[in-house]
């Protein structure tokens, strides 16, 4: 990122955690780093984090997973496979996909329920998101990622639990990496 270029920014509204970074490079390089399983395995996830299983069908109906793996010796070194469906995909604009929590490690189910409210019916993680890149002058891209879920207490729970750090350290990567890929 240059100077001048604004980190990640955050708004929750209703039932929705939404983030919005500049980043120096045109959409299609960014949609390639969302849709290039290569690419992908790269930049997603926290800082520390690897990833495996990449697999990216980019058409609707089509799969799109990751699986992240913490760093070794902590309490996070295991896997945490993201598990999505494309719903709708418009190169390089627009993807939307959905997601739930049905493949993560028991421990972190756990940790979402506790921070769930009590007597709330959102102990299933689902949610929607769509990712859209809008062309800025100078060849550069404002990327917003908009997660839906089922409820704002659903949406408390994770970023309780690190969701906005953890998007925050992707696209701190992502960033890296274009860069990398534009030179």
């Amino acid at each position: 990122m240059t100077a001048g270029t604004p980190a990640t920014t955050v708004e929750t509204p209703d039932a929705d955690f939404v983030m919005v970074r500049e980043f120096d490079a045109p959409p299609e390089l960014i949609w390639r780093a969302w849709t290039d399983p290569d690419l992908l395995a790269r930049w997603w996830g926290p800082e520390g984090f690897t990833n495996h299983g990449c697999v990216v069908d980019a058409r609707p109906g089509g799969r799109w997973r990751v699986i992240m793996r913490g760093p070794a010796g902590t309490d996070f070194d295991q896997d945490y496979p993201v598990d999505s469906t494309i719903v709708s995909i418009e190169p390089p604009r627009r993807l939307v996909m959905t997601s739930g929590g049905e493949n993560y490690p028991d421990d972190w189910l756990e940790q979402y329920n506790r921070f769930v409210s009590e007597g709330s019916a959102d102990t299933q993680v689902e949610t929607v998101m769509e990712m859209t890149l809008e062309p800025l002058p100078g060849d550069r891209t404002r990327q917003t990622v908009r997660q839906t879920f089922k409820s704002a207490d659903a949406r408390d729970a994770i970023l309780k639990m690190g969701a906005e750090q953890g998007w925050t350290g992707s696209f701190a990567k992502l960033d890296g990496l274009v860069v990398e890929l534009a030179r």
